[in-house]
């Protein structure tokens, strides 16, 4: 039966024809390799296999778009009976033989013939290529053109000159391919180009063109795929790529985002190395990287390598972003070297910073805010709870002798410092050691020498207690991104918090970190290494910059506050003082940033203050008006209240009205306007 694909099994034959004649090429260029003696004649016989090599491809792309057609059509019949027919013969034809020129049919055949062949033309290739190099090694004979009488003495010395120089045979180059996927590799893959093969003025233009084309993939290969192989075309397809790829704006663009988004994979200090090293690599791509000499900058990517090498780097001051990191990454290969050697001398004893206790076979550096969010995490055991409530390690000695073993640090349990630098102390007795592993039986001590003093909030403020909070912009003062947020002005906390979920949503990145041990109302915490963020905080004199460690929670519940009364609400009215509408009615407050005494200091000095009508005191801060302070049961105005209270404000207007001196009021013509962006200032001064 015949096939009713007649037209397409014709493709696939014609296909296979012209696919004989360009192996048959490549086959004599094979047999012709053993014969040649000179550089000259492989170049040329490499040129014109090359040529057959990129036809070769081409034809093999248009049989497999070919047999894939069938099968299409074939998978599309509906006529059951046809179908299996078709099938019967496609099957057949696979498993046969081209009759004229004796090749597979079969597509997984045919490819495995082709790279077949390739695999014996490179091995052509290379030995011609070494049996040309050792006859240029061979001395030249010269003949003689008469025989002396006498025989001269030698000269040792100028015969040396005629002696044949030895030739190290050096591996062929290898040129990278280009895709055209990342054009920062253009640069480097157009340097090594014409370095090995472009400046070359013993090769053509067309075989200097199909070493171009064998050497590009992907979409750079499409891109002058069209354009045909000729001798004078060679120089339009290379402008053809340089127009495409050589945007040198464009590529150090993409080179400086990679740069600033490096980051180790893990705390590992192997994942470290190969950050540092990724790092130098990509400054040698830039083709003017003076921009990263600043030291700022240097700073900010050793911090992402590992904040420890900021200090160093600060010490250190190199004058170059390459001279850095080139010091990090010897830095880190000698503590890997000091680890190896001491596991040499130590086998069984741990020789990371800290070891994972379920598995010794890996290694890694425990980073001091790796400690899980969500429950604590034993330094000595690694399992959920604190570390003084440790079961497996239960004595002082114990705890000790696996201090020891971890090679952490004896005041905090924290890695990657210096013993002697730690400003932590027991919590118990004020020692030099953690108060895990503390022998004395005294009760702690609260000292504002060793712990940093936060804020006293009860957890349960009373509704009528309005805390000094207030709304405030916060931003990032690298990217820029900014969001509103409560702040707490704390005049007893000697630092800065932040919540770790503000920190997250504003993309703050750790300047330092800090061994802190924070005191409060309910106690006070364990010695924990925090990162410290830097932002922006802005206010109607501008922005300030603050500096606060990052806290998985302030201590500091949500508030509910009532509405003011009407009294107060009135009097604010009467008085032109424009408060947010928010602050008028109840509302609940979360506070995201705690704000220590310095900045607290700074955004409230000089500020006025005015004693509303319920007892609540209203000022205006640097962040905007704040009402604080308690409204016992005993303060609120009763009607009776109300009413002598606008008895004495009649008589005191009585006594503005008639000219007479009262030195509790200051009189002003001033209009009291809010435009958006700066508050109003105040002339009311209480008594």
């Amino acid at each position: 039966m015949t096939s009713q694909f007649v037209s397409d099994y014709s493709i696939i034959h014609s296909i296979l024809s012209n696919l004989h004649g360009h192996l048959s090429t490549r086959n004599n260029v094979i047999t012709q390799f053993p014969q040649l003696s000179s550089s000259d004649e492989i170049l040329q016989l490499s040129s014109t296999a090359m040529t057959a090599h990129l036809e070769v491809l081409s034809l093999m792309d248009d049989y497999k778009e070919a047999i894939a057609s069938i099968e299409d059509k074939i998978n599309d019949m509906e006529d059951g009976a046809k179908k299996e027919e078709e099938q019967r013969i496609f099957s057949s034809m696979e498993t046969s033989t081209d009759g004229s020129t004796n090749l597979p049919v079969s597509l997984p055949l045919l490819a495995k013939l082709t790279a077949k062949q390739e695999t014996k033309y490179d091995r052509a290739f290379e030995a011609a290529t070494n049996r040309v190099s050792m006859l240029s090694r061979l001395p030249q004979k010269q003949p003689s053109t008469s025989t002396p009488s006498i025989q001269p003495v030698p000269d040792h010395s100028s015969a040396l000159t005629y002696l044949p120089q030895a030739f190290v045979p050096l591996p062929p180059m290898r040129i990278e391919p280009f895709d055209g996927s990342n054009i920062t590799l253009w640069s480097s893959f157009h340097s090594q180009f014409q370095s090995i093969i472009g400046s070359r003025s013993e090769l053509s233009p067309l075989e200097k063109l199909n070493y171009l084309r064998s050497l590009l993939k992907g979409d750079a290969l499409k891109l002058v795929q069209s354009i045909p192989i000729r001798d004078d075309l060679y120089s339009h397809t290379l402008d053809r790529l340089k127009v495409a790829y050589d945007r040198s704006n464009h590529s150090t663009a993409l080179l400086y985002q990679k740069l600033m988004g490096m980051k180790p994979k893990s705390s590992r200090i192997e994942d470290q190395l190969n950050c540092v090293r990724d790092m130098i690599n990509l400054v040698y791509h830039l083709d003017d990287s003076k921009n990263l000499d600043s030291l700022p900058l240097i700073e900010q990517l050793a911090s992402r390598v590992n904040p420890s090498f900021v200090r160093k780097i600060w010490k250190l001051n190199p004058k170059s972003m390459t001279d850095a990191l080139t010091y990090i990454d010897k830095e880190l290969r000698e503590e890997l070297e000091c680890r190896a050697v001491e596991s040499a001398f130590h086998p069984n004893q741990i020789t990371s910073i800290h070891s994972n206790p379920d598995s010794n076979s890996e290694q890694y550096i425990r980073p001091p805010n790796e400690k899980s969010h969500d429950s604590p995490k034993c330094d000595y055991c690694g399992s959920t709870h604190q570390s003084i409530n440790c079961s497996k390690y239960k004595t002082s000695d114990e705890r000790t002798n696996r201090i020891s073993q971890i090679r952490v640090c004896r005041k905090c349990l924290q890695p990657n410092h210096n013993y002697n630098e730690c400003i932590a102390k027991c919590g118990k007795c004020k020692g030099t050691h953690h108060n895990s592993i503390c022998k004395s039986t005294t009760p702690p001590t609260h000292s504002n020498n060793t712990l940093i003093q936060a804020a006293a909030i009860v957890t349960n403020p009373w509704p009528q207690t309005r805390m000094h909070t207030a709304t405030g912009v916060i931003r990032n003062p690298i990217h820029g991104t900014a969001r509103d947020a409560t702040v707490f002005l704390d005049t007893g906390s000697q630092i800065s918090m932040i919540s770790r979920s503000l920190s997250d949503k504003l993309k703050l990145e750790p300047i330092e970190m800090r061994v802190v041990s924070i005191a409060g109302i309910t106690g006070y915490s364990d010695p924990q290494v925090a990162d410290v963020v830097q932002y922006d905080l802005m206010t109607s004199s501008g922005a300030h910059k603050v500096e606060a460690i990052v806290q998985d929670t302030l201590g500091i519940p949500s508030m509910a506050v009532e509405a003011l009364p009407s009294s107060d609400i009135q009097f604010i009215k009467d008085e032109s003082i424009f408060i947010p509408p928010s602050k008028l009615t109840s509302h609940t407050v979360s506070p995201e940033i705690l704000l220590g005494l310095d900045i607290t200091h700074t955004l409230t000095k000089n500020t006025e203050s005015i004693r509303l009508p319920s007892g609540l005191d209203f000022l205006y801060s640097q962040l905007g008006p704040i009402i604080i302070g308690s409204k016992p049961f005993h303060s609120i105005e009763t009607p009776d209240d109300q009413a002598e209270r606008d008895e004495k404000l009649d008589k005191a207007f009585k006594s503005i009205f008639s000219g007479e001196p009262n030195s509790e009021y200051e009189d002003s013509d001033a209009e009291y306007e809010y435009d958006g962006d700066h508050y109003p200032s105040l002339h009311y001064y209480p008594p």
